[in-house]
């Protein structure tokens, strides 16, 4: 066996969890722009699609961390 220092071990499992953590923040992103789109398309106002999308990411938010953390 080859000596670890806690700094490698860390990171050796950090890495996967940001990297996951990045892909749902972006999918979140993703889904709350085309919300963002669909909005445009309604012919909402600008205060209603500025609404409209933080709305959205803060319930991705909600959502990511009821899901990871239960």
């Amino acid at each position: 066996m080859y000596e670890t220092n806690n700094k490698e071990l860390f990171f050796q499992y950090l890495t996967p969890f940001l990297i996951i953590l990045g892909v749902v923040l972006l999918f979140n992103l993703a889904s709350a722009l085309i919300e963002l789109r669909k909005d445009s398309r309604r012919g909402l106002s600008g205060k209603e699609k500025a609404a409209n999308f933080f709305h959205n990411l803060a319930l991705g938010i909600v959502d990511f961390v009821l899901n990871f953390f239960p």
